[in-house]
């Protein structure tokens, strides 16, 4: 394998290996020092098909992989029974606190694509986008850079329009922010601030994620403290939109507020941001958590009663 990728001159971090489990199971041993070689020459190590075996979770306890293959037996009956919903979140938490790459595999239709992007699932292969193809087809999709669906949104629950003029990075993790209310009726108050977690940021606004069921009101405006490569971050604006969530959450889209000139300085940061992650996506430098969102809410809660008490 040295060899060949010498020969074509091919940069090792770009080549990732599946391995199944049934390997896993003949040749545990000698599995373990391969990867282990592999991945010291820069290669990434996926596990496909992941849960369909009796022993899934004792690989990952003792094989520091890269990258979780969900098998697609999880995704059949996603959204519709509930069971496979509850497994399939608690997966994508579980890549999420172990800091691995996930990808879902099986997509085929729109209701599932749309909950795989609730759980910040960011991966996934499926027929909704293309069947297996060779190799002179997939080279064209590689040079594009993207793959759209193939069907037309026919889901029950439709995707929000998406009328952004702006670009918007897609945090790996989320990003830990103190929320407070700067303005309601075009009058400044002073108040305490709450935590927030934001999943998303973009020169033109963000999303986030809070305890706290606000009203949308173009008169409430917002403020937004958090930190990304070193630098601290203050936005504000108001709340355009709101998806109320399980365990008593609520998503909310949020339009910045403020001149040009904080908008290009935010750009010149979020492109920065953009460049990092797609050379590391285990990038986190700022006030990033790898909990899932309810573990912390529950840990805030759980800080306030103590203070309280």
């Amino acid at each position: 394998m040295v060899s060949t990728l010498q020969k074509h001159k091919l940069e090792p971090d770009f080549l990732i290996i599946e391995i199944t489990e049934s390997v896993l199971i003949e040749q545990r041993q000698q599995t373990e020092k391969d990867i282990e070689a592999l991945q010291s020459m820069g290669i990434q190590i996926a596990i496909d098909d992941f849960g369909s075996g009796y022993s899934s979770l004792t690989y990952l306890n003792k094989m520091n992989v890269d990258i979780l293959k969900i098998d697609q037996e999880f995704l059949k009956t996603v959204p519709d029974k509930d069971t496979s919903n509850k497994i399939l979140e608690a997966i994508v938490n579980l890549a999420k606190e172990l800091k691995m790459k996930i990808v879902a595999e099986g997509i085929e239709n729109w209701e599932q694509l749309i909950f795989l992007r609730r759980l910040n699932c960011i991966s996934g292969q499926g027929y909704l986008y293309s069947k297996p193809l060779p190799v002179e087809k997939v080279e064209p999709i590689l040079a594009r850079g993207w793959l759209r669906p193939l069907k037309a949104n026919n889901a029950r629950v439709q995707v929000k329009n998406d009328r952004r003029k702006y670009f918007r990075v897609e945090f790996h993790q989320d990003l830990m922010a103190n929320m407070t209310i700067l303005e309601i009726n075009g009058r400044k108050v002073t108040v305490g601030n709450t935590k927030s977690l934001i999943k998303n940021m973009g020169p033109g606004g963000l999303c986030f994620v809070a305890s706290i069921n606000l009203p949308l009101k173009k008169d409430l405006i917002l403020q937004f403290n958090s930190e990304l490569l070193g630098s601290p971050v203050r936005v504000y604006g108001t709340p355009v939109w709101k998806e109320e969530l399980e365990h008593d959450l609520v998503k909310y889209g949020l339009k910045f507020t403020f001149d040009e000139n904080v908008r290009m300085e935010l750009t010149g940061l979020l492109n920065k941001v953009q460049i990092r992650m797609r050379k590391d996506y285990g990038f986190n430098e700022g006030r990033f958590t790898s909990k899932s969102m309810k573990a912390f809410f529950h840990q805030q809660f759980t800080d306030q009663s103590a203070d309280e008490n």
